[in-house]
């Protein structure tokens, strides 16, 4: 079995499963275990996962008291960054951020950035995500940074399909 997800930017939609191949290899089955569902007023601009040649550095950051703060380290995270479509109202406009299992579809952090629009850029690497948008109030690009550890999602609630 392997573990894959598949996205439909036009219907909002990531769907997460499983693919059981034959015998052979060549055939085989998907079997949807979780849906992730944008709200119906955005459509989804950007995706991003880790590379699998990326080089974890580290596994963890030392504080100033000789403590280890370990890094968040899932190779299955999946970034997501939707966009509303109403552009004629400023108010209106929202640019939303989603961190996700890609294995199970737990939501492990969210951002919506109000009066935001594209484009759009997005990078992930090891424990941190950096992602660039358009501030329409502001008329200028700002940049946010998610840094993630063990720590941090000790509290999540388990998914619940």
């Amino acid at each position: 079995m392997t573990s894959i997800w598949l996205a439909d930017p036009e219907n909002g939609q990531i769907r997460g499963g499983r693919v059981h191949l034959d015998k052979n290899g060549l055939t085989g089955t998907f079997e949807n275990e979780w849906t992730f569902q944008t709200p119906s007023d955005h459509t989804i601009v950007s995706i991003s996962a880790p590379l699998s040649t990326d080089i974890i550095h580290s596994q963890g950051r030392p504080l100033a008291d000789r403590s280890v703060l370990y890094k968040f380290l899932n190779p299955n995270i999946l970034a997501i960054l939707t966009k509303s479509t109403e552009e004629s109202n400023i108010e209106a406009m929202a640019i939303t951020f989603y961190l996700i299992d890609g294995v199970t579809g737990q939501m492990l952090h969210n951002a919506n950035h109000k009066r935001s629009t594209g484009p759009v850029n997005i990078v992930l690497a090891e424990n941190w995500v950096v992602y660039s948008y358009w501030a329409a109030k502001m008329h200028r690009t700002e940049i946010t940074a998610v840094e993630l550890y063990q720590e941090m999602l000790k509290n999540l609630s388990p998914i619940s399909v």
